[in-house]
């Protein structure tokens, strides 16, 4: 809260007390579908498939909250993680789902698909989900969160449905 002559004027957080104290923020640019281009795969061993996907090129293709789900498909959203200063940070991007999911070739049960990695704020960012296994299609609220020492600093929901 500030005080210019003698009003109070009241700024709403977005972030948590604690992102804000650090002085990290998150600036969303778009969310929705996207076109990817794939420039490779990696084992990610908190995930519901296993792996995660590099993605070399992005295309937003329709912006909205509402996934109709489908093999291929994939929706996330542009962002970048804003400081002071340009610094390297280490963040987890968590996908919650709706309900638990079961990856039938591992036999593992996931409620989140996690993957933590070290990057340069200040600099665009993409993170998306691709639907690549019928499996995956789970109708509900699908978050994604954004964490910086366990606290979280950013969360986008997209509401999935299954195909008529």
């Amino acid at each position: 809260m500030k005080i210019l002559s003698g009003l109070f004027v009241f700024f709403p957080m977005l972030l948590s007390a604690q992102a804000a104290f650090t002085g990290i923020t998150v600036v969303e640019k778009s969310h929705g579908l996207y076109e990817v281009e794939i420039a490779g795969k990696v084992k990610a061993e908190n995930t519901l498939t296993q792996t995660s996907n590099y993605v070399s090129k992005e295309k937003l293709l329709l912006t909205t909250d509402t996934v109709v789900a489908d093999i291929g498909k994939t929706f996330g959203m542009e962002f970048s993680i804003n400081t002071a200063s340009t610094v390297i940070i280490p963040l987890k991007f968590v996908w919650e789902f709706p309900r638990p999911m079961k990856n039938p070739f591992n036999g593992k049960i996931y409620k989140t698909s996690e993957i933590e990695e070290i990057v340069q704020t200040n600099q665009p960012n993409f993170h998306s989900y691709s639907l690549e296994y019928d499996y995956e299609f789970v109708e509900g609220l699908w978050g994604f969160k954004i964490y910086y020492n366990n606290v979280e600093i950013y969360k986008h929901y997209f509401w999935v449905m299954l195909p008529l």
